[in-house]
């Protein structure tokens, strides 16, 4: 996972770069004996993301908000799928400059599946969207349910294209 590239440009850090890479680089490793590299993750489907001025993402659930670093969006959109952790950092990899930007990847990818944003393939549930505003919210369905005249219409037509049809 930690290329020559990057061990190269460890080596010409400075020593408190070095120190701050390799407490990132062993938290990394303790963190992978719990999740093995070839586990798929994938992100939870229902987040939003707020950009600051600063190009930090905000990721918001139902219930927090996850400051994460510069490489948030990239961390949820290859994890839209469910891919390895292996193959997501060889995807990843284009965009990595250096050491410290390593290591500003690999504690986002662990800081989401920490919180839970980024899980396990197997423990993703189904969920269906329950936006309270906007044309799939529920109130408006059940409003249409409810309109006793245009339903019995609706239903009319239906029957009478399968009579025509002839179901």
């Amino acid at each position: 996972m930690l290329s020559e590239v990057h061990l190269g440009a460890l080596c010409q850090t400075k020593p408190i770069a070095r120190w701050r890479f390799l407490i990132s680089w062993s938290l990394f490793l303790r963190f992978m004996n719990q999740l093995s590299r070839d586990t798929p993750l994938q992100r939870i489907p229902e987040v939003q993301v707020r950009i600051d001025s600063s190009n930090y993402a905000n990721i918001i659930t139902k219930d927090r908000v996850i400051p994460c670093s510069t490489h948030g969006l990239a961390v949820l959109h290859i994890f839209a799928q469910p891919i390895s952790m292996k193959q997501a950092l060889e995807k990843l990899q284009g965009q990595i400059h250096g050491a410290q930007d390593w290591m500003n990847l690999t504690s986002t990818i662990l800081q989401l599946y920490r919180e839970e944003i980024l899980q396990e393939e197997g423990q993703l549930e189904p969920t269906l969207r329950t936006d309270t505003h906007g044309f799939d919210a529920i109130g408006i369905h059940i409003a249409m349910l409810n309109d006793r005249q245009r339903t019995a219409s609706y239903l009319a037509a239906i029957r009478e294209v399968l009579c025509v049809l002839g179901m």
